[in-house]
């Protein structure tokens, strides 16, 4: 493979990563820093023995420094960019607790509008417990150097009566700290009011009346105009707990919405309602059986398999995008919590684990034909009774290793188009993806290169294999 342009080689890890500007208490409630600044951490709680230093330590538990414990305040100095593991020690150098940090470097410039880099940070729906906190979760999006981000708004909360919309809603404030913070909004709806059902409706099978779906997609595109940039007409409306509808049934209720957005604003993009589950055959006839593509701009899918298997399981979803942007507006694998953390975090192990993952997962999406993949979900959120947890961030907002791993690809697959992937000889397991990127704003070819089985979490993360770099 021959680049004629300059190369950055970037080898998909959870260290590196970027900022463009410091953000007013990123540091003391996220713990996320700039290069150059002094990397202090606060004791977050008095144990009964006193702590008279802090170490902190890389993803794969190295010692990078060592600081002493000050009126409370463990104070670094300045760190190399990195993810790192804060742990408290006590007189008898015990671990009496931890936190984590990150240190990002500055960009020189902004991600483009078209960067394929998001993220579902879910803001006004599991974004944050406490509303407080969204500013804080824009301010991390946006340091992540995402440009989209996918929020949620629930139909019969802002309109309880047939006829007329509640005057303001936590979806405004929602709409207006994401856009303060230069974000683009992808918004989805769903969980439609009582009164919107069609007067022939089966009791057991309601049915939405296409008329009022009609008039509220209009009325949400008036109002949010400016503010959000795209819309899907549902989540998952497939599955039980978000209606169970048909298949047929969504093509209904996504041309109706389309008309209703395009009415109120012509120039929104509308995606096509996400299913859920894995995306099959079955689902494609389906759509275009109803004729349904000239009523979405956008294919949007929903994914969490493995990233080796995008290539094959997304190959009926680009049928159904007739030629249109695909774009994946949930993505993850989840992976269960350490049943010892209270709170839900993962163990040392699986936490670098799951930001190897990131990379991997965001390459193999834009290689298997996505322009834009949104990572679900940058807030700590767990699911079932084995705490499947999918957040980028821990319970008290501060970073994993795959916040840190998705800010190194906001900066450097900024505006990234992929070119395609190089095969290694007698090495499947070496993954090589060429890149042509504007990192640091700057027009660059990016190759990005790991080496990892087709395997479940246990057995990820021990493969390596040798891979000489030509000095030029």
């Amino acid at each position: 493979m021959i680049f004629r342009r300059t190369i950055v080689v970037f080898v998909a890890c959870a260290v590196a990563s970027a900022a463009i500007a410091a953000v007013p208490n990123i540091h003391d409630d996220a713990h996320v820093f700039l290069v150059g600044e002094r990397v202090q951490v606060s004791v977050l709680a008095k144990p009964p023995n006193p702590i008279n230093k802090a170490q902190a330590l890389n993803e794969r538990l190295e010692l990078q420094a060592v600081a002493t414990v000050f009126e409370g305040r463990a104070d670094f100095g300045a760190l190399p960019v990195g993810w790192y593991r804060v742990e408290f020690l006590r007189s008898d150098d015990t671990v009496a607790g931890f936190t984590t940090a990150a240190v990002l470097e500055p960009l020189a410039a902004a991600p483009p509008d078209d960067t394929p880099i998001a993220l579902d940070i879910a803001l006004a729906w599991l974004g944050a417990k406490d509303e407080s906190d969204w500013a804080l979760y824009a301010q991390l999006a946006r340091l992540a150097g995402v440009r989209w981000v996918r929020d949620r708004i629930h139909w019969r909360e802002v309109q309880q009566e047939d006829g007329s919309f509640v005057e303001h809603t936590k979806y405004d404030d929602s709409a207006d700290i994401q856009a303060a913070e230069g974000l683009r909004i992808l918004q989805v709806f769903h969980t439609r009011p009582k009164w919107a059902l069609a007067p022939d409706s089966n009791p057991e099978r309601p049915r939405i009346d296409l008329l009022k779906l009609y008039s509220f997609c209009k009325g949400m595109a008036e109002r949010f105009h400016g503010r959000v940039g795209a819309w899907e007409p549902w989540n998952e409306g497939n599955a039980g707990n978000f209606g169970g509808y048909t298949l047929d049934e969504l093509c209904t209720i996504q041309k109706a919405s389309y008309l209703g957005f395009k009415a109120g604003d012509p120039n929104l993009t509308v995606c096509w309602n996400p299913l859920g589950g894995i995306n099959i055959e079955s689902q494609t006839r389906v759509v275009l059986r109803n004729e349904t593509w000239p009523y979405y701009d956008v294919y949007s899918i929903h994914s969490y398999d493995w990233p080796h298997g995008y290539e094959q399981y997304w190959a009926h979803a680009r049928e159904a995008a007739c030629g249109k942007p695909l774009w994946v507006t949930e993505c993850d694998r989840g992976m269960q919590a350490d049943p010892a953390s209270e709170s839900g975090d993962f163990t040392p192990e699986n936490d670098r684990r799951k930001g190897e993952l990131i990379a991997q997962s965001y390459v193999r999406s834009l290689f298997s034909g996505s322009s834009l993949h949104f990572h679900f979900i940058l807030g700590h959120y767990m699911e079932g009774e084995n705490r499947t947890q999918f957040g980028l961030l821990r319970a008290d907002h501060t970073p994993r290793p795959g916040y840190v791993a998705l800010a190194a690809l906001g900066r450097l697959l900024a505006g990234g188009v992929c070119l395609g992937r190089h095969e290694v000889d007698r090495q499947p397991n070496v993954h090589v993806y060429a890149f042509r990127a504007k990192p640091q704003g700057q027009p660059k070819d990016v190759v990005v290169a790991w080496t990892e089985r087709e395997a479940d979490w246990p057995e990820r993360g021990k493969e390596r294999a040798a891979w000489p770099i030509a000095e030029s």
